[in-house]
């Protein structure tokens, strides 16, 4: 599933989705930060640029963590 993709509005029913579907114990791998290393931050930047939407600079401003949580992600 591509967070970055989705529109801000549906995204926490859609992270209900995701953990409904976990089988008990299963793992959801979510890559949500930006890159902390100085190196990274120009490469990434570019990425962004020439391939993403809207919507993924957005995510990079939301607390995924909180989101992530009130769903029930531990």
């Amino acid at each position: 599933m591509a967070l970055h993709e989705m529109q801000p509005g549906p995204a926490p029913a859609n992270h209900s989705r995701v953990y409904r579907v976990l089988k008990p114990g299963a793992v959801a791998l979510i890559d949500f930060h930006s890159p902390t290393n100085p190196l990274f931050g120009p490469g990434l930047f570019l990425f962004y640029v020439l391939f993403e939407t809207e919507t993924a600079w957005k995510l990079l401003q939301e607390d995924l963590v909180a989101l992530l949580t009130q769903t029930g992600f531990k």
